[in-house]
């Protein structure tokens, strides 16, 4: 699979610059490796797309997890503005959107049932 593809899905699933798009290759890079690693057909142009945005997806877990994990849910409110923070519901979301696509690639692969592990030094590369 091309990192770029899972970058340019990554990019518009967080809407995120094009600039931003290097700082994440790493992390595309594993998505690929594990998603691949998971296959148990051969990687066509057909299935391609949905394993890309499987790997985005996957992508966007990882980020929101690490982004939540160093940011703790909270709000402010003051002079009639809110501001609030909810690091559960948003690893949820992308927890759900993940899941989403894993169900959609679930005949390409191994099996529905596994879990993508990276560290968090990978994730705060």
């Amino acid at each position: 699979m091309d990192a770029n593809k899972v970058l340019e899905a990554f990019l518009l699933i967080a809407d995120l610059e094009e600039g931003e798009k290097s700082k994440y290759l790493p992390l595309a890079k594993t998505a690929i490796t594990q998603i691949e690693a998971k296959c148990k057909v051969k990687i066509t142009y057909e299935n391609e797309a949905i394993l890309t945005i499987l790997c985005a997806a996957l992508v966007n877990l990882w980020v929101n997890m690490a982004n939540c994990s160093s940011q703790p849910t909270g709000s402010f409110s003051g002079n009639g503005y809110s501001i609030s923070k909810d690091s559960k519901r948003q690893i949820e979301a992308a927890r759900d959107l993940f899941d989403l696509w894993r169900a959609e690639a679930a005949n390409l692969l191994v099996d529905d049932k596994f879990a993508f592990v990276l560290s968090k030094e990978e994730i705060e590369k």
